[in-house]
């Protein structure tokens, strides 16, 4: 996508990729969240918290395109990558209870990748939950 401009995590109501992008992966068009999150990602500091939880968000929705696929080795990579980068960002961020939604991705990928072949569950499915969008 295109570039983003300077944006605060603070401004996350009004930071339309970031809405998007929620629900993009909310309806499991993961490409496509992705791609939303990425343009706010370039535009984030190097080694910021909101640079981390974008790329852990982006990771956990590349996981469940993998997932769908059945590329299982690709699956268990982007969840190590994404606990890693979560792990850097408080457990509420920008709307989201970051552990919560961390911990629910590690244990629904975990559980689908169980299965022969692996397969996408809308009603296990970790949603993106932002706390009250619209204030």
């Amino acid at each position: 996508g295109e570039p983003a401009s300077a944006w605060r995590a603070d401004d996350w109501r009004e930071l339309d990729e970031y809405l998007y992008g929620c629900d993009l992966y909310n309806h499991a068009y993961w490409w496509e969240a992705h791609e939303a999150w990425e343009a706010l990602w370039r535009a984030a500091p190097l080694e910021s918290i909101e640079r981390h939880y974008l790329q852990g968000l982006i990771q956990i929705s590349a996981a469940q395109l993998k997932l769908f696929v059945g590329d299982v080795r690709g699956v268990e990579r982007l969840m190590v990558s994404s606990a890693g980068h979560l792990a850097c960002v408080p457990d509420e961020f920008m709307g989201l209870a970051v552990r919560e939604f961390k911990e629910s991705a590690q244990a629904y990928l975990l559980a689908r990748l169980a299965l022969r072949p692996p397969s996408h569950d809308a009603h296990a499915y970790p949603y993106i939950c932002l706390s009250n969008p619209a204030s």
